[in-house]
């Protein structure tokens, strides 16, 4: 008689949010917005930066240099695309080592932090579960 073989389980991908990961993402998206368009993701996704909206006026200011956002990148602004562009070469030209230094150091350092943390983490991810949110949100 042939024997059968057992069928394995698979285990289920996580489909939510983990928040130590959005958070390295945030940290990267700022290191890189700061650097490249002189102001912050926040600010860069809203709107116009270079006269800011509201609690945005004034974030990341640098002295003179011009801040972008992503909008005034596509000519929605009110210079031209061309000239929105040329600041943003110049602060990369400028910035390109500082940012890769910032953004290599934060990778490493959220790698180490999550070693650091493993218990930690699995010990509030537990308490998620039993909350029954564990399925959406991970430490």
């Amino acid at each position: 008689m042939a024997r059968r073989k057992a069928k394995r389980s698979r285990r289920r991908k996580f489909t939510g949010i983990n928040v130590v990961n959005a958070a390295e993402g945030f940290i990267q998206a700022n290191w890189v917005t700061q650097g490249f368009l002189n102001t912050d993701p926040v600010a860069a996704l809203v709107g116009k930066s270079s006269a800011g909206y509201g609690f945005l006026k004034g974030v990341s200011d640098t002295g003179g240099k011009k801040r972008v956002a992503l909008t005034e990148l596509l000519g929605l602004g009110g210079e031209d695309a061309a000239t929105n562009w040329g600041y943003v070469l110049d602060n990369v030209k400028e910035n390109w080592l500082d940012v890769a230094i910032k953004t290599t150091l934060t990778t490493g350092g959220f790698r180490i932090g999550k070693r650091l943390f493993r218990k930690p983490r699995a010990q509030i991810n537990k308490s998620l579960r039993m909350l029954g949110v564990g399925d959406t949100i991970r430490v």
